[in-house]
């Protein structure tokens, strides 16, 4: 077992580590290892909305440019694609873009920034750009299993299984700067509006967390298992976090289906949620009935298929400053991702 910070980002510890002397984690999951180069990832989830009884047409050529965009002009190498209903019933197409360093700032800057600010591109058209750029410091990331996805799978190798798992704060204990930072959450939001584009600035220590499962690669009883036992367990989680998610502190939440190259919908799904601070989340994750069915449900899954099992599932989840946030919208409804927050947000 290896420790899931790496030895570049250790600190003499001023804040308490929930994990005990004697853990032995009996998990395999591992974690990315970034070159020490590395400074910061970028996260970009770049979306297009419709209402369901709209021509989808303008919507597919939408995102048709964008990966065209994303290909010709050197951006971000790992794009994945998704689709999801939200809490409007608008249907949604996302292209979640993973890359290091400046990669990101210079597409974004050279012809990224049309996707939200060029009013005359698909007027009329929702879309939104939600750009976390965090430094390596502000991030973890777990995966077990046969597939690897996000940063796991940006990262230039993973580790072997860690010994920061299995255990309620494991997540926090895997983020370097919590050795040092209580990771609280420090000023407002804010909000500009020009025509149709609203930006939204965030305060510090949002926490974002992306939760996928992909069981693609399993057999026809794992695939059946998966539906009967994860699934439902999953749905209810992402319905209770949509209905009633900003009294727990979850800002935003979306339950998304993957897609393949050509639209297709894949074996594999995610949820992707901001929520206030990083404890609130910790707070649902250790104590409320709808995420423990869910961690039980993969547990008993593991132990049921045990070495013969091929699904995999991970997380990934950031801790950004405010500075290190862009969040944009054009065209997009009021309940649009952190345009929801502003109406939950206090005067």
């Amino acid at each position: 077992m290896e420790s899931a910070i790496p030895e570049h980002l250790r600190r003499t510890r001023t804040r308490h580590a929930r994990i005990s002397e004697n853990h032995r984690p009996v998990g395999q999951g591992v974690v990315p290892r970034f070159a020490a180069s590395v400074s910061r990832v970028s996260i970009a989830h770049l979306g297009v909305q419709h209402r369901p009884e709209e021509d989808a047409s303008q919507v597919d050529g939408a995102v048709r440019w964008l990966m065209d965009q994303l290909a010709l002009e050197a951006g971000p190498s790992l794009v994945e694609r998704s689709s999801f209903v939200d809490r409007a019933g608008f249907h949604n197409q996302l292209l979640t873009c993973y890359s290091t360093d400046d990669v990101l700032d210079r597409w974004w800057q050279k012809i990224g920034h049309r996707w939200t600010r060029d009013h005359s591109l698909l007027p009329g058209v929702g879309r939104f750009a939600e750009i976390f750029q965090p430094s390596v410091d502000r991030v973890e990331a777990i995966a077990e299993g046969v597939i690897w996805h996000g940063l796991t799978r940006l990262a230039e190798r993973v580790s072997e299984p860690v010994l920061e798992q299995g255990y309620w704060g494991s997540m926090r204990d895997r983020i370097p700067l919590s050795q040092t930072d209580a990771l609280s959450p420090s000023g407002a939001f804010r909000c500009t509006t020009e025509g149709s584009l609203t930006r939204v600035q965030p305060p510090s220590n949002l926490c974002l967390i992306r939760t996928g499962q992909d069981w693609s690669l399993g057999d026809l009883e794992e695939q059946q298992a998966y539906w009967l036992n994860i699934e439902p367990t999953m749905k209810a989680s992402m319905d209770l976090l949509d209905g009633s998610g900003p009294r727990l502190g979850c800002l935003s939440n979306r339950y998304a289906w993957v897609l393949d190259g050509d639209g297709r919908v894949r074996q594999e799904t995610f949820g992707l949620s901001l929520w206030r601070s990083l404890e609130q989340l910790e707070r649902w994750a250790e104590g409320h009935f709808n995420h423990l069915a869910s961690f039980l449900g993969a547990v008993r899954h593991g132990q049921r298929f045990g070495a013969a099992a091929r699904f995999s599932r991970y997380h990934e989840v950031i801790v950004p400053s405010a500075e290190q946030v862009l969040l944009e919208y054009r065209n997009c409804h009021e309940t649009t991702g952190l345009l929801a927050a502003m109406a939950a947000s206090p005067s």
